[in-house]
Formats: C-alpha cells, structure tokens, sequence
C-alpha cells in the first residue's frame, strides 16, 4: 500500500514528518502528526487505499517506448 498516496485521499496535503517508503503499518505508526485535522487510522488508510482505481495506484510509465 502506498501510504502516501492514501493520506493525500484521506488528508489532503497532510502535513506530518516521517518516512512512509516502507509502507508498512509501523512506518505509519511512526509519523509525526502535524496536520491540524486527525491522524487517520490504519484500517482507514487501507479502505482508502483500496478505492483508489488502478490506474492511480499504478500509472503508464511514460519511458516505456511503443516502437
């Protein structure tokens, strides 16, 4: 999962401190929470994530020729 794409659904332009290249739940346990709004929670991370369509989660590489 990728957490921060899920935060931005949740969250938009959250601001928090931390590494989320992990993507593991304690990468997100560990972030600093700065944002004035509430730190999601995990199983919300993941239902966002979850609906998130494919061709976000994983675009075209553009560097992919066609030739």
């Amino acid at each position: 999962m990728d957490i921060a794409l899920a935060l931005n659904v949740l969250v938009p332009k959250a601001e928090y401190f931390g590494s989320t290249t992990g993507n593991q739940k304690a990468d997100f346990d560990n972030l600093v929470w700065n944002d004035l709004r509430k730190k999601p929670l995990w199983e919300e991370l993941q239902t966002a994530y979850n609906q998130i369509p494919d061709e976000i989660k994983n675009p075209p590489n553009p560097n992919l020729g066609h030739g």
